[in-house]
């Protein structure tokens, strides 16, 4: 989701979470999405655990 977000010219972790709202029936498409999207605190988290090495 946030590589799209990100191809779609969205910036920042907001921006990324209305995106992904916006785009949920695609994206049940291709993901199982129980809880429903990710929100913006979600992607900041996931974000902040990559290592960039």
């Amino acid at each position: 989701m946030a590589l799209a977000a990100i191809i779609c010219q969205c910036e920042g972790f907001g921006e990324m979470a209305r995106f992904a709202k916006l785009k949920e029936n695609w994206f049940r498409k291709f993901l199982k999405l129980p809880n429903g999207t990710p929100s913006n605190d979600t992607f900041r988290r996931v974000f902040s655990a990559i290592a960039p090495k």
